[in-house]
């Protein structure tokens, strides 16, 4: 062999090796980009998840809210008719004990 076969020998086993190295950097860099994309995709699936699930309570909220007010005025227009009821039985009282006395 020559000192130019060797250095040809020397250049191709070195270019082997620096693409081997590069394959297994690359290969790491993707495994590593890998788990943090796979972690931004179950966060951004516990994200939606969580949306879903106040979305449900909010409308659960509103609808309670709604019958809250509903409740409220019924009670409201009860009371209204029990004060008549009361300013009535007072005019009659007084009616009476005017006839009394």
């Amino acid at each position: 062999m020559h000192l130019t076969d060797i250095n040809v020998l020397i250049a191709i086993l070195s270019g082997v090796i620096g693409i081997y190295a590069g394959y297994k950097k690359a290969l790491s860099e993707a495994k590593g980009d890998g788990e943090n994309e796979a972690k931004i995709i179950i966060m951004l699936e516990n994200l939606t998840e969580s949306y879903k699930k106040m979305d449900v309570k909010l409308d659960a909220s509103i609808d309670d809210r709604h019958q809250i007010r509903e409740a409220i005025g019924v009670h409201e227009t009860q009371i209204k008719a029990l004060l008549g009821e009361v300013k009535d039985i007072k005019e009659n009282c007084k009616e009476c004990r005017k006839k009394c006395d």
